[in-house]
């Protein structure tokens, strides 16, 4: 094991992951988007954009600290924090598309997008 290496995956890794976390807000929260997302997703995307940010802090903190344990410890915990609001904002943005389907609808005939309903063929019968 390179601990070089190591440290240099984790530090690209939890940047990425903030800079990701951020651009998938300003993305969707544009104002072209925003009214198609339910309340729900919208306070997904902020707790992805925010416990993504919060946790990047922490970690650059940790370091800075010499990687005292409460800090440490505290970091690892943030991990939990960011699995659980992407997860939140996964289940949120299910129930999204439905609103987009009929926002898409109602667009002229021109400017509608190709967007075809999902269905599944074991539960529709076809086989």
């Amino acid at each position: 094991e390179n601990t070089a290496l190591v440290q240099f995956n984790h530090r690209f890794l939890g940047t990425a992951t903030a800079v990701g976390a951020v651009s998938l807000i300003a993305i969707g929260l544009s104002p072209a988007r925003a009214s198609l997302l339910t309340p729900q997703a919208r306070n997904g995307l902020y707790a992805v954009g925010l416990a993504s940010v919060g946790q990047m802090t922490l970690g650059i903190t940790t370091l800075l600290n010499y990687v005292p344990l409460s800090l440490a410890a505290t970091h690892q915990l943030g991990s939990i924090v960011v699995l659980t609001s992407g997860v939140y904002l996964a289940h949120s943005l299910r129930y999204a598309r439905p609103a987009i389907v009929r926002a898409a609808r109602n667009l002229p005939n021109q400017a509608k997008p190709i967007i075809k309903p999902i269905t599944n063929p074991v539960v529709s019968g076809a086989q």
